[in-house]
């Protein structure tokens, strides 16, 4: 096993003991996450950050052969998912902005995304997140709100 796959395993046994009985059935990793072929880089747990890079594939493209905004836009929301199940309880994205920069290359291999937890408010947990293709480019940027339960 390598270190990636240790972190992940780790992160998926602590939200599996977190959300015990919370649910009557919760799949970690989720399917859409799987489907990505996400890996966990890194988790901060003090700067409530976490990297997580995903392969680009063929059926990502749009007719250009850009990579299609709405699966950036997955790969977002599949880096948020994990952060905000490990900053705070549960909780449902309720806005997710995305601001694209510049197109990504299919051809590119992979991206990286690397989000933050800004800020835990009341019912609202703020976060921002970076996507970066394989020459560190900013590529994307994204900010979400997710509604704490």
């Amino acid at each position: 096993m390598n270190e990636d796959n240790k972190i992940e395993s780790n992160i998926v046994k602590y939200l599996k003991s977190k959300y015990d009985g919370l649910f009557n059935n919760i799949i970690l990793p989720p399917p859409v996450f799987v489907d990505m072929e996400g890996n966990i880089l890194g988790y901060d747990n003090l700067k409530q950050s976490i990297r997580i890079k995903y392969p680009l594939k063929y059926k990502y493209a749009n007719p250009f052969g850009k990579m299609q905004g709405g699966i950036i836009a997955a790969a977002i929301d599949n880096t948020f998912g994990p952060l905000s199940m490990l900053t705070a309880s549960l909780n449902y994205t309720r806005k997710l902005e995305v601001k694209y920069k510049k197109q990504i290359e299919i051809t590119d291999k992979y991206i990286i995304v690397e989000a933050i937890a800004k800020e835990l408010r009341k019912n609202n947990l703020y976060m921002e997140a970076k996507v970066f293709n394989h020459d560190g480019c900013v590529m994307a940027t994204a900010k979400a709100t997710n509604w704490i339960v």
